[in-house]
């Protein structure tokens, strides 16, 4: 008899042990998968905005001071000599430091309530997650606001913990606050928890009585942060923040309709569905625990932690990278639901429940950890940054999307989704008025509407630009490489006559291009020829031969002989 129970908790043990070394190698799989992402896949345009503010900080250029703050926090990447989409992936990697905290106090909360495997279980669950696994470290704030909520959590949900902890807390809340208004949606959550623990016996309650110096420290903290930012921004005032906040909250809360990215929803329910069915089996496990007596306060803590997942209701900015940030407090509810199948895992039908479910971690880490970024990699934006830099040695002013070329000024506007809405309800000709104050050396097509000359779709309508500002385009720039496109002017003449005159805006020295000479101004030139114009109306005729002639800004510019790959600098999520 004893000989069979030794077996038996022999067997048992081997199961365990077998489990956590599945769960941990997936783990080391998808860790090795966010390093080769951070690397290697294609930045998006937001990352690039997000480092151009913190070059525009340095400038004294920066404009706002309503979610900036994490300028101070990353000033020092521009001391790298690597360009931008180096700079972005040393950002990533510490990213990527962040989110292996948030992983570690998902499996610290989870392990509250469920088992050693269920914590993996649970932290595995988050990391597999497809969306997170290809934006999860990006470079955004939302690696920082999740570690930072993440940790004020696990610190009201301890039982034995000191005020300092507490404060400390309250610090961290505070600097996700101050880096991003949507970390509110976290609010609930915690204050709901902090309700539950005053509602429980006085001997068992969570901190007992320290979330004063929770608040506290928040506030003050917030205060703090707050004024120091706002001394290093110079003339914005806070007046400008508050109207800007007001108008931020009406545009990513207020919908007419329920989710507003429900798209991204959706392709998450098919394609994450291991992720989606366990946190719905958790969810009725901790049902049932809210039943049982003895079990209900424990089940309203699982509960409160889902209430950061109801944004996905109306909140407008609900984009695959904002799903790292709203389901790492849930996670815990797939640790929860794996104990749940543990306790049958004696059926057949469970175990090969958990069986595919572990599969389909696999095929995602693999797949978006992997192949996503070997098929949609940098190598684009890398070169067209390097392209930049060989040319412009010195800063120039620029027009582009999103700020790609950071260290340079960039004019006109961030064309996101909110800033493209604004620019056609303002119905002004926000690039021809840059081009007319700034004078910029060049511009970058990474928006499909940019690309003036190439045969590429001109994308949705909400990304159209007005007329004014298209024709601005073509006639101060022509095409040089890839999304490159530089100050000149293409002309067809035709000798003797066919003499045009052509105004010049963007001033220096142009190289000219095509066969035979050409008069400028009264002035013979040869192709090749570097042709001095300033701004004002000037004329040109050709002398001998008909055809095609160009002038590019520069002198004889160079160009990469091979054409870059036919993708897209930015492909989407």
């Amino acid at each position: 008899m004893d000989t069979l129970v030794e077996n038996t908790q022999t067997k048992v043990w081997n199961s365990v042990l077998t489990q956590t070394h599945w769960l941990t190698g997936l783990l080391c799989l998808a860790l090795a998968g966010r390093l080769y992402v951070g690397c290697r896949y294609e930045i998006n345009w937001d990352e690039f905005y997000y480092l151009s503010l913190i070059y525009d900080h340095l400038r004294g250029d920066l404009s706002y001071g309503l979610q900036t703050f994490h300028v101070h926090l990353f000033s020092w990447v521009t001391w790298l000599p690597e360009n931008e989409a180096e700079q972005i992936i040393a950002l990533r990697l510490l990213m990527l430091l962040l989110q292996l905290l948030t992983c570690l106090l998902i499996f610290r909360i989870c392990r509250r309530f469920s088992s050693l495997n269920g914590a993996l279980f649970s932290v595995l669950a988050y990391a597999a997650l497809s969306y997170n696994m290809r934006m999860g470290n990006s470079f955004r704030v939302d690696p920082l606001l999740s570690c930072c909520l993440m940790a004020t959590l696990d610190v009201v949900l301890q039982k034995k913990t000191t005020k300092a902890l507490w404060a400390l807390a309250g610090l961290a809340m505070a600097l996700a606050m101050m880096l991003s208004i949507k970390s509110a949606l976290y609010l609930p959550t915690i204050g709901l928890i902090l309700l539950i623990t005053l509602l429980r016996p006085k001997h068992d309650r969570l901190g007992q009585h320290h979330w004063p110096p929770l608040i506290t420290a928040a506030v003050m903290g917030f205060a703090l942060m707050y004024l120091y930012h706002y001394a290093s921004l110079g003339s914005i005032t806070g007046l400008s923040d508050v109207s800007l906040l007001s108008h931020s909250l009406d545009k990513t809360l207020e919908q007419n309709t329920l989710f507003p990215r429900k798209r991204y929803l959706s392709y998450s329910f098919i394609v994450d569905m291991g992720f989606w069915l366990t946190l719905l089996y958790g969810l009725k496990i901790a049902l049932n625990k809210a039943i049982d007596k003895s079990q209900k306060q424990e089940a309203w803590l699982l509960l409160a932690l889902l209430l950061p997942l109801t944004s996905l209701l109306f909140y407008r900015n609900a984009f695959p990278y904002y799903y790292a940030f709203i389901l790492a407090p849930v996670s815990p509810l797939c640790g929860i639901a794996w104990d749940g199948l543990e306790q049958h895992s004696g059926k057949a039908e469970t175990n090969a429940i958990k069986g595919l479910v572990l599969l389909s971690f696999s095929g995602s880490i693999l797949f978006n950890g992997f192949w996503m970024p070997y098929a949609r990699n940098l190598d684009n934006q890398q070169q067209l940054l390097a392209l930049v830099h060989r040319l412009f040695p010195e800063p120039s002013t620029y027009i582009d999307r999103c700020g790609m070329v950071s260290s340079f000024q960039q004019v006109g506007f961030f064309m996101s989704t909110w800033g493209m809405e604004n620019y056609h309800l303002r119905q002004s000709p926000l690039l021809t008025k840059a081009i007319s104050s700034y004078k910029p050396a060049f511009f970058i097509a990474n928006l499909d509407s940019l690309d003036i000359s190439r045969a590429r779709s001109a994308g949705p309508a909400a990304y159209q630009l007005l007329a004014e500002d298209k024709q601005s385009l073509s006639d101060n720039y022509i095409h040089h490489w890839g999304e490159l496109y530089v100050a000149g002017k293409e002309f067809v003449l035709t000798p003797p006559a066919g003499e045009q005159n052509f105004t010049i805006i963007i001033n220096g020295g142009y190289t000219l291009e095509g066969h035979g000479k050409v008069l400028i101004d009264g002035e013979e030139f040869m192709p090749g020829d570097l042709v001095q114009l300033n701004a004002g109306q000037h004329s040109i005729s050709a002398m001998t031969i008909a055809g095609k002639f160009s002038l590019r800004w520069g002198e004889q510019l160079y160009r990469p002989e091979k054409d870059p790959e036919e993708r897209s600098i930015f492909n989407g999520f």
